[in-house]
C-alpha cells in the first residue's frame, strides 16, 4: 500500500514555535541574519518532521489491520497560478500570511528540491492526491489533517483526530487501534461532497447555499444513497435558492470544492428533475 503525504498541515506543526524570540536566543542566532536564521530553523523543523512522520507510520504499522505500506509519496501547496484563484478571488482571501510562513515556506522548499516533494503550478496538494487515489485503485492511505480528503474515500489517517465509535446518529462504526485511522466507503464519500456542495466551506470562502449547516444539509439529503439522487437533491437545493441562475452557482462551487485535475473532470451536474 502507498502512503500518500499531504505535507501542508505538516510543515506548520514543524514549525510551531520555532521562529520566536526565545527559541532564536535558545539556539544562539540572535546575531545572524533573517536568512541565515531561517534556513537553520528550517532544519531543525525539517528534523522535526522526519520524527513525526516515522511515529506515524509505526502508528500505522501496527494496528491491527496490518497495514503494509511498501513505498511513499510526499505533496505539497505550491501553486502560483491556482485553478480555484482564477475561479473565484475570493478563494482563501480570508488566509493571511502569520509570523511563521516565511519559515514554512522554507521548509516547503526544502522538500521540493531535497526530498522530491510533488506539486503542481495550479493544483494544491489534495488536488494531486485525489488524482494519485484515483490511479491507485484504492491500494493506498492518505496521511493529512484535511478533512477535505474524506471526498477521496479509503483509508485516511488524520494526525489530529481521534477514532469516533459513534455516527452522527449513534451506531456502532468501524475503529481502529491508532488514534487517527479511518475509513470511508465510496457512498460516504460521495455523500460528504454532497454535503460540501450545500454547506459551503467557510474557511476557503467558499459559499455554497447560504443558511444551510450540516443539519439541514442532512435533512436535505435525507436517505439518497447513490450518486444519482445526492446529486439531484444538491441540484433541487440549488434551483430552489438560485432560481434561474442556480447552474453557475453550482458549477462553480462544485468546480472549488472537488479535489482532482479540472481538465479531466466530466461533471455530470445537469439532471432531469422529472427522473
Amino acid at each position: 500500500m502507498v502512503a500518500l503525504w499531504d505535507c501542508d498541515s505538516l510543515f506548520y506543526k514543524s514549525c510551531y514555535k520555532l521562529n520566536e524570540p526565545e527559541t532564536i536566543e535558545k539556539m544562539m542566532l540572535t546575531d545572524y541574519d533573517e536568512d541565515m536564521q531561517l534556513g537553520l530553523l528550517a532544519q531543525v523543523a525539517a528534523n522535526r518532521m522526519e520524527t513525526m512522520m516515522l511515529n506515524i507510520l509505526e502508528d500505522i504499522s501496527n494496528d491491527e489491520n496490518n497495514i503494509n505500506i511498501t513505498s511513499q509519496e510526499l505533496y505539497v501547496t505550491h501553486c502560483t497560478n491556482s485553478i480555484r484563484k482564477q475561479l473565484s478571488p475570493e478563494y482563501k482571501s480570508n488566509r493571511k500570511p502569520d509570523n511563521l510562513t516565511k519559515l514554512v515556506n522554507v521548509l516547503r522548499s526544502m522538500y521540493i528540491f531535497e526530498n522530491d516533494a510533488i506539486y503542481s503550478d495550479t493544483l494544491e496538494s489534495d488536488d494531486l492526491l485525489a488524482d494519485r487515489a484515483k490511479e491507485l485503485h484504492g491500494n493506498c492511505i492518505i496521511i493529512t489533517s484535511d478533512k477535505d480528503l474524506i471526498q477521496c474515500g479509503g483509508f485516511i489517517y488524520n494526525f489530529y483526530q481521534k477514532p469516533s465509535k459513534k455516527d452522527e446518529h449513534g451506531n456502532d462504526i468501524e475503529t481502529f487501534n491508532c488514534k487517527g485511522l479511518s475509513y470511508t466507503s465510496k457512498t460516504d464519500a460521495e455523500r460528504f461532497l454532497a454535503k460540501q456542495m450545500l454547506m459551503g466551506d467557510a474557511g476557503d470562502k467558499v459559499q455554497g447555499i447560504p443558511k444551510i449547516g450540516e443539519k439541514t444539509a442532512e435533512k436535505i439529503l435525507g436517505n439518497a444513497n447513490t450518486k444519482f439522487q445526492l446529486i439531484k437533491r444538491v441540484i433541487e437545493a440549488y434551483k430552489k435558492h438560485y432560481g434561474e441562475e442556480y447552474s453557475e452557482y453550482l458549477q462553480l462551487t462544485f468546480r472549488l470544492l472537488y479535489l482532482g485535475s479540472f481538465e479531466l473532470l466530466t461533471p455530470t451536474l445537469q439532471i432531469d428533475n422529472n427522473n
